[in-house]
């Protein structure tokens, strides 16, 4: 139904050094994973009652802030939903 999920986990793993970043969602449903190193990172975000959403390459270049809306599908937490492509969306 499109509704903010709060209080979901949200991580970028790099693919390269294995650096790992946590944020959790607030009441607006916004999540900031700040001082990113440019690189190729594994995303997901989770939250009980949600399928597990997985990102496993998102491209982030040098000074760029990439924006992407995450959409938690009701389900069996057993479950992800892995997205294949990339956003397009840069703030």
């Amino acid at each position: 139904s499109s509704a903010v999920v709060t209080g979901a986990k949200v991580v970028a793993e790099s693919r390269a050094t294995g650096l790992r970043r946590e944020s959790i969602t607030n009441n607006a449903g916004i999540y900031v994973l700040p001082n990113l190193p440019a690189g190729v990172y594994r995303l997901t975000a989770e939250h009980a009652g949600f399928r597990k959403l997985v990102y496993p390459e998102v491209t982030l270049e040098v000074g760029a802030q990439i924006q992407l809306n995450l959409q938690l599908e009701i389900g069996d937490i057993n479950q992800s939903v892995e997205v294949s492509a990339e956003s397009d969306t840069m703030v």
